[in-house]
């Protein structure tokens, strides 16, 4: 039996690691493992067992200085230079102050590696890549947990790394947001991305084989997991683990900028432009003690903006937007929420108080029916009981309810903890709850070292679990040695059950989803939902005055319709709540954002027999909806016939409330608004037959007088379709082309004709700034239809409250 030092709870729990980190140029030790990459060669160590191990090599820049708050940059390169991977290098700051893991620090995006004795480049040994939890707030690679010495015993490559937490990582800035910021703000999901295809382009030189990644990860680590699927539709992932939790889990979406504004504001930074540059100023340090508290007003958390984190995953599975062919291991503990009814044990001894706090996070369901669906009589306190509720909302339901739309199509299998052991958690905690899993499927012995009297019967077990762990990582599409799970029911393994540790025990979904399928899977569809300017309480009764805008793709390009939300999104208005002034109560107003893809047609609008086309096959599917919706905005830059087809159907219906615009009179409409009386605008478009189509459009639109101020439309050559399929620097060269000859006609402002052109406003910029100055140029509008009729209709909506 081994016996380990004693911790708290807590750390026992988050980790502990306190070695600083030394990551400098030095001579290399005689029989020291060495890696050499494009950006350096790395001297590591060897482990009891004679496995190599290198930690804390950079994969990234700093986050600090200039790059706080911008994607992740390459790591500078010294290719003749040795450094020193021995120790773990800096924990990435976040929403503590004390030092759990090691030193904190802005340059720390750093990767460790555990390889097999004797690995060498060529070897192709298959690789396990590890993301760590922390509800994205906290967490470090340097967790002693999370050490990789048994998978590399086992011929297994293992891999861990740091991302940016926190408000470093997720600022939810209206800043960015207004400066039309053209990647995600999301950054610490950019920091995962960044250090994904760092380790597929250099794991081969550890000897692994970058054609055999599996990448898994613990509660939202595991969420990054699913981010990643979701996002790479066609990724070179050989399998996937998410354990307790995946896209659908959280973390809670706060409204833009309000938290970021409560710590500004206790640095002296104030709001609106120039806050980052402040902020950019502030230590680590200043930052952390400034008001800032992880469970209150300042929770930093990725913000939905259909690039990185997604608004609709349904309409994705529907539209093959996530990677069906990678095989998929995933599950959950017994009783995940018992811990959090003590983290969360100020707020949660009344739960009808509790159910509408930020971190309960479940405004998508309704008062009566989750007080309806526990029973405090079941439970040994009202905490335990919120306690359940928030696992079944962050980690089981969410589970199962993705079960049931990716088993169809893609091989999944599911597993639950049994494990319930006093020393793993707190005896103040009916276990086996959330994280007690990891130490055992990462095979104990090191992963132990921050237990207290670990049994040999736990050992045992964490041998058990990691030997077909390990043999899945080999073969993943071979299963771990049970069914594939099916939609809506299914075997799952049960590990760790008392008396039969050393067995997978074969149990059915059926046994603990029953609650996931009366209250929350019927209802996850709308999650995540961002919650109001007054968290942690929210009244969801007042949620009843919703507006829902339908934007009409009326081309049957899926593509299309997905480039458009991150737009949208980016705005700020999908699903926010909020309470507008000269409104006849003072009941806050909800606007959201729905998306419709024509089911037949055309491709693409190319001409007006298009767009008639178009119009016939989208009105019959468009008739049942006309009730369901407050607006409809039209996707397509032309005097599109829907505009006055749907108009003259709720007219007859009695739906004369209804707003419906395209986004060509909108974008028209706006310029106009922008412009000084003597100013004048113009259009870029497509393929050439626009030319005289659109100088029509804006003749019949405005009328002799103020057609006087429209100078023409260029065009690109290219049809609607091109702008996508064909090179980049071409498609670029073609609209900064197009943008020059409508500047040389004395345009101050520029129509982007195409709903296709959306996200191409930097490009015009740029032709801008080439003809005028970087002065003149700046000073240009740009106009992009989309974002114009959606302002307009949100704006028209609520004028008439």
């Amino acid at each position: 039996m081994r016996r380990h030092h004693a911790l708290s709870v807590a750390v026992t729990l988050l980790g502990l690691s306190s070695r600083v980190p030394t990551n400098t140029v030095h001579a290399t030790h005689a029989g020291a493992p060495l890696v050499k990459l494009a950006q350096g060669t790395y001297e590591g160590l060897k482990d009891s067992s004679g496995n190599v191990v290198f930690l804390g090599i950079p994969f990234a820049a700093s986050t600090g200085g200039h790059n706080r708050w911008r994607p992740p940059q390459k790591a500078a390169r010294h290719p003749d230079r040795v450094f020193n991977a021995t120790t773990y290098g800096f924990t990435c700051p976040q929403a503590i102050t004390s030092s759990l893991y090691s030193r904190q620090d802005e340059d720390c995006l750093n990767a460790n590696v555990w390889a097999p004795a004797g690995a060498s480049e060529g070897a192709k040994l298959p690789v396990f890549v590890y993301m760590y939890g922390g509800a994205m707030v906290t967490g470090s690679s340097s967790n002693p947990q999370f050490q990789g010495n048994n998978f590399a015993r086992n011929g297994v490559i293992m891999v861990s790394f740091n991302t940016r937490e926190s408000i470093w990582a997720y600022p939810a800035s209206s800043e960015l947001q207004i400066a039309g910021y053209r990647s995600s703000q999301n950054f610490g999901i950019l920091d995962v991305e960044y250090a994904m295809e760092w380790i597929y382009e250099n794991i081969q030189h550890f000897g692994g084989d970058k054609n055999h990644i599996v990448f898994g990860g613990h509660s939202s680590g595991s969420v990054q997991v699913d981010h990643y699927l979701w996002n790479h539709p066609e990724t070179w992932l050989a399998g996937a683990v998410e354990m307790s939790a995946n896209a659908k889990s959280g973390p809670a979406v706060a409204p833009m900028n309000q938290a970021l504004d409560v710590v500004s504001a206790a640095l002296g930074c104030g709001t609106g432009e120039g806050q980052l540059d402040c902020l950019r100023t502030k230590t680590i340090y200043e930052i952390q003690t400034a008001t800032f508290n992880a469970t209150s007003n300042t929770w930093f958390t990725p913000i939905v903006d259909d690039i990185t984190r997604h608004a609709d995953y349904a309409a994705r599975f529907q539209a093959g937007l996530y990677p069906t062919h990678v095989p998929l291991l995933t599950g959950n503990s017994d009783n995940e929420g018992a811990i959090f009814g003590l983290v969360y044990s100020a707020e949660n001894t009344n739960f009808t108080s509790w159910i509408n706090t930020f971190d309960a996070d479940v405004s998508y369901i309704p008062d009566d029916t989750l007080i309806a669906a526990y029973n405090v009589s079941a439970y040994s306190s009202v905490s335990a009981m919120s306690g359940a509720q928030y696992g079944d909302a962050r980690f089981d339901c969410p589970v199962d309810y993705m079960l049931d739309m990716r088993s169809r199509e893609q091989e999944t299998w599911v597993y639950r903890f049994f494990g319930n052991y006093s020393n793993v958690v707190s005896t103040a905690v009916d276990g086996p709850t959330h994280g007690t899993e990891i130490p055992f499927f990462f095979g104990g012995n090191e992963c132990f070292d921050a237990l207290v009297d670990v049994t040999q019967a736990e050992q045992d077990l964490a041998d058990a679990m990691h030997r077909w762990f390990v043999a899945w990582i080999k073969k993943p599409s071979a299963g771990p040695g049970w069914e594939k799970v099916r939609p809506g029911s299914g075997h799952l393994a049960k590990l760790g059950v008392d008396g039969d540790e050393g067995e997978v025990v074969l149990g059915e979904r059926d046994e603990y989803n029953g609650r996931c399928r009366a209250v929350y899977n019927p209802r996850l569809g709308r999650y995540p939902f961002p919650l109001n300017n007054n968290f942690p309480l929210i009244d969801k009764g007042r949620m009843a005055g919703k507006k829902s805008i339908l934007i009409v793709n009326p081309n049957t390009s899926q593509g299309m319709t997905e480039a458009l939300k991150p737009l949208v999104n980016r705005l700020g208005l999908d699903n926010m709540l909020s309470t507008h002034l000269h409104t006849r109560s003072d009941t806050p107003t909800q606007t959201h954002f729905e998306y419709f893809t024509a089911p037949s047609g055309v491709p693409s609008i190319n001409n007006e027999a298009d767009a008639a086309l178009s119009a016939h096959a989208c009105l019959p599917a468009l008739e049942p909806l006309l009730a369901t919706h407050d607006a409809f905005l039209i996707g397509c830059y032309s005097p599109h016939p829907l505009v006055p087809h749907l108009r003259a159907r709720l007219r007859t219906r009695g739906l004369r409330h209804t707003l419906v615009t395209g986004i060509f009179e909108s974008s028209i409409s706006t310029c106009l608004q922008l412009l000084d009386p003597d100013e004048h605008f113009g259009i870029v478009s497509t393929g050439a037959q626009w030319r005289a189509l659109l100088d029509s459009a804006v003749a019949d639109l405005l009328g002799a007088a103020g057609s006087r101020r429209y100078v023409g439309t260029e065009t690109t050559g290219l049809d609607a379709d091109e702008l996508h399929e064909m090179a980049g620097e071409e498609v670029e060269g073609r609209m900064r082309g197009a943008a020059r000859r409508v500047l040389g006609r004395g345009a101050r402002a520029i129509c982007l004709g195409c709903a296709g052109m959306s996200g191409m406003e930097g490009t015009v910029r740029e032709a801008c700034v080439e003809v005028l100055g970087a002065e003149e140029g700046a000073r240009i509008r740009i106009v992009d239809g989309v974002v114009a009729g959606a302002l307009f209709l949100e704006g028209a909506l609520r004028a008439r409250m």
